[in-house]
């Protein structure tokens, strides 16, 4: 082979190898470029979205309302705050059991220690406890399983009626049921659901009762 041939030979060759490294350069290149770790955004580029939490203004006043506007509180709620009214508003209402009946306000058709026209009172359907019973006059009948706060705000014993005591129609089924650890009030009288039966206070002269299946109970004794 002649100087001149062996010299394009190798011109030839090196040619090739510069394209080859090009060609592979440009491989590498691509195939680093389409991978995941160099398509991934910078991680200060994406907005974090957190959980919604119900916020209230830290400048609200003690005892202001902090529930949301799209957020109906249950009962249960409504009567946590301090000095919140009660969560029920019932005139005539019964226990969960059904065994205890009771009227906050309104017009009786009873008399309760003597009063007609006591501020609440509530009779238990089936009594089982020991309490006087009432003498009533005029062949009515006398309920010892009974109680009320007369209307001069005094817990009283006790029951004496013809018919239907209170206020209402149909029969105790029909009546709406205030639930355990729930009250209903009317001016200052608060009635009080609770296991061991229903309280109702006079919130001005401070007297209460509780009447339950086994016990009849003013001012707690």
């Amino acid at each position: 082979m002649s100087d001149a041939a062996h010299r394009r030979l190798v011109t030839g060759l090196a040619l090739l190898v510069v394209v080859l490294a090009v060609a592979a350069a440009a491989l590498v290149w691509f195939i680093v470029d389409r991978s995941p770790e160099s398509t991934a955004v910078p991680e200060a580029s994406v907005a974090h979205t957190e959980p919604r939490e119900w916020v209230t203004s830290a400048a609200a006043a003690p005892g202001a309302d902090d529930t949301p506007a799209n957020k109906t509180p249950g009962p249960a709620q409504a009567t946590e705050a301090a000095g919140q009214a009660p969560a029920y508003s019932y005139d005539v209402f019964q226990s969960p059991t059904g065994n205890i009946v009771c009227q906050v306000g309104g017009q009786f058709a009873a008399v309760f220690g003597g009063d007609s026209t006591p501020r609440a009172a509530c009779y238990v359907g089936s009594f089982s406890g020991q309490a006087p019973r009432p003498t009533c006059q005029g062949g009515v009948s006398s309920m010892e399983g009974a109680a009320a706060v007369d209307s001069r705000g005094r817990a009283v014993q006790g029951m004496c009626a013809g018919g239907q005591p209170f206020d209402y129609r149909g029969g105790p089924s029909s009546l709406p049921v205030l639930p355990y650890g729930q009250a209903t009030s009317d001016g200052q009288v608060t009635c009080t659901s609770r296991e061991d039966g229903m309280t109702c206070e006079d919130s001005g002269s401070g007297e209460r009762f509780t009447v339950s299946r086994q016990a009849v109970s003013l001012n707690g004794s």
